[in-house]
């Protein structure tokens, strides 16, 4: 919305992921996941094109001029890229704040996750079995309850009360357990640190299956049975 209202009006730099600025040279957005898009982009652009009519504006010639910018400034990896395929300019770095360090010979598990979604609760309740295996867990949970956290604890879970750096996880883990922002992996990679990923949403989930293909994680079961959970946690720990 703010690049349409922008349109002709003053210069214009989209900054974001690689999915929040997508490719704007096509005839239509590609699918990402193959399925068929909720609403018939013809029908999206009658609408749109109504609306700036309105506005006073020039009409769009396809829905991709949408994202039409003078400079376009996708910051991730070009491998995380969901657009990987259709994209023709550059991609830049992505967003990593302070410095990632470098995974060595860390023991414990990090777990990095907010709260509130039904499968970081059923992730929580996975997590004492993790520790009852053998394995130390050290999670960072924003939002988690003050109960909630003195349970985890009494488990054995290391629960953090801030969060940690980027060098600390990356000297203490082996294995990095996150819902797969960007900017996570992204430091995960940087680090070369393995991953453990529960996506959330469809960005996560482009993202998720782009660090799977690269051997650089796995994915998470997406249910809510906490057991398989554990399971594929200690596996992906063990790997």
């Amino acid at each position: 919305a703010s690049l349409l209202a922008a349109r002709g009006r003053v210069p214009v730099v989209a900054v974001g992921t690689g999915f929040t600025v997508p490719p704007s040279d096509g005839v239509a957005f590609p699918l990402l996941r193959g399925e068929e898009p909720l609403i018939a982009e013809d029908a999206l652009l009658t609408v749109v094109n109504r609306a700036l009519q309105r506005a006073g504006m020039g009409a769009l010639n396809a829905l991709p001029d949408m994202a039409v910018a003078d400079l376009a400034c996708p910051a991730t990896f070009a491998e995380l890229d969901p657009y990987r395929k259709y994209r023709k300019g550059a991609v830049y770095p992505p967003f990593v704040s302070g410095e990632a360090g470098e995974a060595g010979d860390g023991k414990a598990v990090f777990v990095y996750a907010a709260v509130g979604d039904p499968r970081t609760v059923a992730l929580m309740r996975a997590l004492p079995l993790v520790v009852r295996a053998g394995v130390p867990v050290i999670a960072w949970l924003p939002g988690l309850s003050a109960p909630d956290a003195k349970d985890l604890a009494a488990a054995g879970v290391q629960v953090l009360s801030a969060p940690a750096t980027q060098t600390a996880i990356a000297a203490q883990a082996k294995l990095l357990v996150t819902t797969g922002g960007l900017g996570m992996v992204s430091f995960a990679l940087t680090a070369g640190l393995p991953m453990a990923l529960l996506p959330m949403d469809l960005e996560k989930h482009l993202t998720a299956r782009a660090v799977e293909e690269l051997g650089c994680g796995v994915i998470l079961p997406q249910g809510t049975d906490s057991a398989a959970l554990s399971r594929a946690i200690m596996n992906a720990a063990h790997s």
